[in-house]
């Protein structure tokens, strides 16, 4: 049975639905915490009218059917139906508005002869200074963000106004930018990371410059992504590891992207937390039909994410595992499947 969006629309708005869900919205003005995952400051708005919202640390955005399929994790046919059970349109038949459907054939037309807009990308420059900045603040390697901008994936310019680094990629698909003095940017919500205008957000960043390394380790964010650059560095293996980037829990790896996965070895660092563990569960599902084997991180006791494994001493490393490259275990796979005579590529 297929359901009138237009009549679901009308007749929920996100504030109602969330009091139909029992959903507490936590902040004022417009403001407020996620209700899809850990939220220390208010990084979602929803319009006054209530008919849209706007993840800015996700990037997700949309209506309250999105709203509905993100909250439920389900597909956007799923949402349409469960939203028309709570509102007891099980029953009632699909209408078309035709004038509408009309106008939306014709924008979908339009947009199919537009080409694809790219992110602007600022001219970016290599800095011993700056990297030295970040790396106090940060605990990096030196040698190992030069490492990163040397394949393409990282540099220093100007973003609005501000001295900044930027992760990006060679394509020219996606793109992160953060203020070199670690303070959040001064614009809506203040977010600490701004993702580059028109950034494809299923691109996972990194992917060009993967070369013929073959394990693909995949971080969640920007200053992750960076990690797995110091430690690649710093335990000798930045020719076997090719870091990437996804930057955000909630975005799925592209279907045209998945190709150059195939009989790679992969090794996802998702955020040791409800929106990480969700974000670890679609890319290893979307990546095992075709890497050689997809595997995950499990991070020590009370520790989140690779920042918090960078202050890590070797004696504390000795306590809590019992080796501390934190490849070891896709490594030594690799390093057997060879001896089998299985090459990878």
């Amino acid at each position: 049975m297929k359901f009138n969006t237009e009549e679901l629309k009308q007749r929920l708005n996100i504030f109602s639905l969330c009091e139909k869900l029992g959903i507490r919205l936590n902040g004022k003005n417009g403001l407020y915490r996620s209700p899809f995952r850990e939220d220390k400051h208010p990084s979602f708005s929803i319009s006054k009218d209530g008919k849209f919202f706007n993840d800015f640390a996700t990037g997700d955005k949309g209506d309250v059917i999105t709203f509905y399929k993100l909250y439920k994790g389900c597909s956007i046919g799923d949402a349409i139906r469960g939203l028309a059970d709570i509102e007891g349109l099980k029953n009632s038949p699909y209408k078309p508005f035709k004038s509408l459907e009309r106008t939306k054939y014709a924008l979908a037309r339009k947009e199919d002869l537009k080409p694809k807009e790219k992110p602007f990308t600022p001219p970016m420059h290599w800095s011993v200074e700056k990297a030295q900045i970040l790396c106090n603040q940060r605990g990096f390697n030196v040698d190992a963000l030069k490492l990163a901008y040397e394949n393409k994936c990282f540099g220093f310019g100007s973003y609005l106004n501000e001295d900044a680094w930027f992760i990006f990629d060679s394509s020219g698909n996606s793109g992160q930018a953060r203020r070199l003095n670690g303070e959040p940017w001064q614009t809506v919500n203040s977010p600490k990371a701004l993702t580059l205008k028109n950034s494809d957000a299923s691109y996972p960043i990194g992917l060009e410059s993967v070369g013929d390394k073959p394990l693909l380790c995949i971080a969640e964010g920007s200053t992750d992504f960076l990690c797995l650059w110091h430690f690649a560095y710093c335990f000798d293996c930045e020719d076997i590891v090719a870091p990437l980037a996804m930057l955000g829990a909630s975005q799925h790896i592209g279907k045209e992207y998945l190709a150059k996965f195939k009989n790679r070895y992969v090794l996802i660092f998702a955020d040791n937390d409800k929106a990480g563990k969700k974000g670890l569960e679609n890319w290893a599902d979307a990546l095992f039909p075709y890497a050689r084997s997809v595997q995950y991180f499990k991070y020590p006791k009370g520790k989140k994410d690779l920042c918090e494994l960078l202050d890590i001493s070797v004696d504390e490393w000795e306590r809590i595992r019992p080796y501390d490259n934190i490849f070891y275990g896709t490594i030594l796979k690799i390093e057997n499947d060879k001896r089998k005579g299985m090459e990878w590529n």
